[in-house]
């Protein structure tokens, strides 16, 4: 199951740790960790979600561990250096200026965000994917309610880079 899940989704996984933690070496060990987990959790999961969520769901897990051990560096990335192993078609073209205001937002978000962000918008990952990947696998109702948390979140989260944006500007 690893292998299959690093032929498919591995460029785009390892693009998503290095981003949220800025680090090659930290990210190929939450990479490592997330692979070897992937055959005992694949039972459990196989009915509920998709290979994508499972191992998406494995690495916020890992990233807790390493966080609730204070291991985690605070993201500096952007959306395009997120994605950089797996670019977004269409990406809008951005400014170094521009480019530097969303760095500089990026940098300041609890990685619990961060990591929604990169997963929602980079990844387009759905509501409930999104929601499966922070409790892991429940009942019908449970990952309704967290994905209605996670959505209220994401709003308050874009209104919150929404206001920093204007406070900054184009031109810091």
């Amino acid at each position: 199951m690893g292998s299959v899940v690093a032929q498919a989704y591995g460029a785009e996984l390892f693009g998503f740790l290095i981003g949220v933690l800025d680090e090659r070496r930290a990210a190929r060990e939450v990479y490592t960790a997330v692979l070897e987990r992937l055959p005992e959790e694949a039972a459990r999961f196989a009915a509920v979600c998709s290979a994508r969520t499972l191992a998406y769901t494995l690495a916020r897990r890992e990233l807790g561990r390493r966080r609730d051990g204070d291991f985690v560096k605070r993201a500096s990335r952007t959306t395009d250096e997120c994605s950089s192993s797996t670019p977004q078609a269409g990406s809008p073209y951005r400014s170094r200026s521009q480019a530097n205001l969303i760095t500089s937002i990026r940098s300041r978000l609890a990685p619990r965000d961060l990591e929604m962000l990169i997963l929602r918008i980079d990844r387009q990952m759905t509501w409930r994917d999104l929601a499966m990947t922070s409790i892991g696998p429940g009942s019908t109702s449970k990952l309704e309610a967290e994905a209605k948390r996670l959505r209220a979140r994401f709003r308050r989260l874009s209104e919150h880079i929404e206001r920093s944006a204007k406070r900054r500007g184009p031109g810091s």
